[in-house]
């Protein structure tokens, strides 16, 4: 998963209180991703954050599929 914004500066993540209606984002990202990570848009303002998760490859009577493995690709 990746979602761009064109909005200047890193994301980071907020200590708010239990009746914030924003801002929730990257601590979201951080507890269900098991890696993510931010890259700066080429040539312009703005980043993109990824997450990867994870599949379970040995469930019995399902194929191995290409999105199962056991390290993940490396992002610059």
């Amino acid at each position: 998963m990746r979602v761009t914004d064109h909005g200047p500066g890193r994301p980071h993540r907020l200590d708010l209180g239990q009746d914030a209606v924003s801002g929730r984002g990257i601590g979201i990202v951080e507890a269900l991703a098991d890696q993510w990570g931010v890259v700066p848009v080429r040539n312009k303002v703005g980043k993109t954050v990824w997450a990867a998760w994870r599949l379970p490859c040995e469930r019995p009577g399902t194929p191995r599929t290409v999105g199962c493995a056991d390290s993940f690709p490396s992002h610059s």
